[in-house]
């Protein structure tokens, strides 16, 4: 898969599909406090079968940004996309608010907007405020875009 951004460039860094026994999303998700308040395992279990790719993404020399897609199965697919957010600094990706527009049948994507796991590495680094502020986002439907039609050839 080949993802073509102007001023960017994409690295592909896992791609998995979720009826793998390799499928290592609910392992990552494992003791993490951020998932505590919700039964992920029991909502992954009525979701449907899907890709999950994830990416970095480097604007700039001083700047880069982790995003995911979520692409059900072709039969599940409600032929629209949803870009997620998180309502601010998101230093990881949102895996529930994907697992949410995947079982409405989405192809669905977030970013973790440039701050990683650190909230002050954007300071003295106006790249850093460009991904924060608005081209994380603007990158992220985007590159969705591109990988929805890859993936199911369509436009």
């Amino acid at each position: 898969m080949n993802i073509n951004i102007d001023n960017a460039r994409v690295e592909i860094t896992l791609i998995e599909h979720s009826a793998s026994p390799d499928f290592k999303l609910l392992e990552e998700m494992e003791g993490n406090p951020k998932y505590m308040v919700t039964d992920y395992k029991e909502a992954f279990a009525k979701a449907p079968a899907f890709t999950r790719i994830c990416l970095t993404v480097h604007t700039s020399p001083k700047s880069d940004f982790q995003m995911e897609a979520w692409l059900p199965d072709a039969e599940a697919w409600n032929r629209r996309t949803m870009t997620v957010g998180n309502s601010g600094s998101a230093m990881t990706v949102n895996h529930l608010a994907l697992l949410g527009a995947l079982m409405d049948g989405f192809a669905s994507f977030h970013c973790n907007l440039a701050t990683k796991d650190d909230l002050d590495r954007g300071i003295d680094n106006p790249e850093i405020w460009k991904d924060f502020g608005w081209r994380a986002t603007h990158l992220t439907t985007k590159i969705g875009k591109q990988i929805v039609q890859l993936q199911y050839n369509s436009s």
